[in-house]
């Protein structure tokens, strides 16, 4: 009989994987740190299992995209956008400062009316199907084992 992190495990291990398989799919990674930044987490304690899947904070924002900011704190937005420029290869043409120009403009727009996704209202499955279908996976093995448990217990006692 399989305990219950085993299962909590293996169904967090394939969320994760179908996750990055999702961000693949759809382009998301620039430089793959968000995609490498996500595992799974399954702790045991006395009466309690507990298991999270978790990643880079930038996540928040992979369905929604990114909304307007309301802080005027540097929120390090634009070395992000450096760096994604540079992994996408936008403005390889320009000077120096000219990238570094291209990142601020592009980081208070952002900051100001948020990302494209964000504005269009769209929204693309990153992790929330995976997620529903997960914890359904999950309830579905310990429901099974829990009878598989209760019945080989009635068994015995009965015999």
């Amino acid at each position: 009989m399989l305990g219950l992190a085993d299962i909590i495990t293996k169904h967090l291990d394939k969320g994760v994987a179908d996750i990055q398989k999702n961000m693949d799919g759809i382009d998301f990674n620039a430089s793959g740190q968000t995609k490498g930044s996500l595992n799974s987490e399954v702790t045991e304690g006395t009466g309690y299992v507990r298991g999270i899947i978790q990643g880079a904070a930038s996540l928040e924002w992979a369905e929604t995209g990114r909304p307007p900011r309301t802080s005027s704190e540097d929120s390090g937005l634009t070395s992000k956008i450096y760096d994604w420029m540079g992994y996408r290869g936008i403005g390889s043409d320009l000077t120096e400062k000219g990238k570094q120009g291209l990142a601020r403009f592009i980081t208070l727009k952002i900051n100001r009316l948020g990302t494209k996704l964000y504005r269009e209202k769209r929204r693309r499955d990153v992790y929330s199907s995976v997620l529903t279908e997960t914890v359904e996976n999950i309830r579905q093995d310990i429901g099974k084992e829990l009878a598989n448990f209760t019945s080989q217990q009635f068994t015995k006692t009965f015999k």
